[in-house]
Order: C-alpha cells, then sequence, then structure tokens
C-alpha cells in the first residue's frame, strides 16, 4: 500500500497557498486477501500512476 501526503503553506492575510512537498509512504503487509484497487476517475487514475512509479523506483 503507498500514502501520498501533500503539503502546503496557507498564509492567513491572503488566504494564498503554496505546495511545500508532497511525501510519499510505502507499507508492506503479510496478509494475501486484501482487495484489488481499481481507479474510477481520470485524477485517480493519474494518481494511480504517479503512486507505481515512485514505487518501482
Amino acid at each position: 500500500m503507498q500514502l501520498k501526503v501533500h503539503a502546503e503553506v496557507v498564509d492567513p492575510l491572503t488566504g494564498s497557498r503554496h505546495t511545500t512537498n508532497d511525501f510519499y509512504f510505502a507499507f508492506d503487509t503479510n496478509q494475501p486477501d486484501l482487495p484489488h484497487v481499481v481507479p474510477k476517475t481520470y485524477s485517480e487514475s493519474m494518481l494511480f500512476l504517479d503512486g507505481m512509479r515512485h514505487l518501482r523506483d
């Protein structure tokens, strides 16, 4: 399993947001019967591909 955390900083006076970092965490399990995740939308598919690329590096 992989988890992506998108970190932003927000200026409280203007409300402007800026990305500071993206963190990727990979977890492993010994359970063989986990459900297979299938993206349903285009944006989910792009996140899925991004995660697969980070997992294979």
